[in-house]
């Protein structure tokens, strides 16, 4: 089998396939199946890796808002403001500013003119944590012409966009991450507060016990007083005149 690569110089291979590095691109592996000649032509699925980014955007913003709406207060027509059920947990609010912070960060394995999300169009709004693609035309182009790059910014091994959240989201969420430990912990809290009911409950219980034979012994006393007083009007002729 003899091919070239790119209009290079003539290779040749003692097998009907062409595989690693001999084929020209790492990964990529062709097989002859019948004698003749024929074009390969290898190109990037750009609507593939363009809804990647998109799905990633979504993804993220999917995250941010779930933190927004859930550390929010809101105010209702009366007045009545309703906390959101972790305003008070400052981790969780780490999390949303780290995301973001990482979101907009350089990537140094770039140079200065595409090493950053803005570059390729994504921005934030400037007033909450997400993002969007702000300048869809900046975006194509990138993708059109510096794919390199573009897959760098995203999934360079030191300091790629994504590679840098994955690790960071792996960091809270994994078996000693940061929300798993938050989460044992709640659950110790809630724990002793069970145990703080039942004691209660037993406490109460016993009280209320004890105040039930209280209130029958005097009952009893009373019954005694009025049987005795009834057999004294009896025997003296008690009564008014």
């Amino acid at each position: 089998l003899t091919y070239t690569v790119n209009g290079g110089g003539v290779q040749t291979s003692f097998t009907n396939t062409v595989t690693g590095e001999s084929s020209g691109i790492n990964g990529l592996t062709f097989t002859a199946h019948q004698t003749g000649t024929g074009t390969v032509t290898v190109g990037s699925d750009r609507a593939k890796i363009e809804k990647g980014i998109t799905d990633f955007v979504a993804q993220y913003n999917k995250v941010q808002s779930f933190i927004d709406a859930n550390t929010a207060s809101t105010t209702n027509a009366a007045g009545k403001v309703s906390a959101g059920p972790m305003q008070s947990e400052q981790e969780v609010l780490d999390i949303a500013a780290e995301l973001r912070s990482l979101s907009v960060g350089s990537v140094s394995a770039l140079s200065t003119t595409l090493d950053r999300l803005s570059d390729i169009g994504i921005e934030t709004n400037g007033y909450d944590n997400k993002l969007a693609i702000s300048d869809t035309t900046i975006f194509s182009d990138s993708l059109i012409n510096d794919l390199g790059k573009v897959t760098t910014l995203f999934q360079d091994s030191t300091d790629g966009i994504a590679v840098l959240m994955n690790a960071f989201v792996e960091k809270q969420i994994g078996d000693e991450g940061v929300i798993p430990s938050k989460v044992d912990s709640i659950a110790e809290q809630d724990a002793g507060i069970d145990d703080q009911i039942a004691q209660l409950e037993r406490v109460v219980q016993s009280n209320r016990e004890r105040l039930m034979q209280s209130f029958i012994s005097m009952e009893t006393a009373q019954s005694q007083i009025n049987n005795q007083l009834k057999f004294l009007q009896q025997r003296f002729g008690g009564g008014t005149k």
